[in-house]
């Protein structure tokens, strides 16, 4: 929950700058429609036993599983309601 949120923050430039700088917009080379998408970079990481544990790996592979509605958020408030509702269907949709 929380690492959705801090991306949010770093979008609204509310985070650190510290943890700003690990996070990267994803851009593509020629037009695509993953352009429109606020998709992040995910780094690639040598030890799967601690790397993918770090801010730089998750937060990027969190934001990406997000829909698009959920990231277009107008305030803080509205974000943190679409978010839990997202994170509550994702659950309780479970079998």
């Amino acid at each position: 929950y929380y690492y959705y949120y801090y991306y949010y923050d770093h979008l609204l430039l509310l985070l650190p700058s510290y943890l700003s700088e690990l996070l990267t917009p994803y851009t593509p080379a020629r037009p695509l429609r993953s352009l429109d998408a606020a998709l992040l970079v995910i780094p690639s990481i040598n030890k799967k036993s601690l790397g993918f544990r770090a801010f730089a790996y998750c937060a990027p592979n969190l934001w990406n599983t997000l829909p698009l509605h959920v990231k277009e958020a107008s305030s803080v408030e509205n974000f943190k309601s679409r978010l839990k509702t997202h994170l509550y269907s994702l659950f309780y949709s479970l079998p």
